[in-house]
């Protein structure tokens, strides 16, 4: 998986975060198997992000 992270100021006590990333399914056959496919990586990857934007927010509101 490839991905970036960028951070920027856009007011007080406001930041926005870009994070970008790519990455492929588990199964890269043209009829992947079950839990191997396009939806399962990207829920997988979605919750992945997901919690690290949590996890950040929840570290700079301390």
């Amino acid at each position: 998986m490839q991905r970036l992270y960028k951070v920027r100021a856009i007011g007080k006590n406001k930041t926005l975060v870009i994070w970008n990333a790519s990455f492929k399914r588990a199964d890269q056959a043209a009829t992947p198997a079950e839990g191997k496919d396009d939806a399962t990586a990207t829920k997988t990857i979605t919750g992945v992000f997901r919690g690290g934007l949590d996890n950040l927010k929840k570290l700079a509101e301390k």
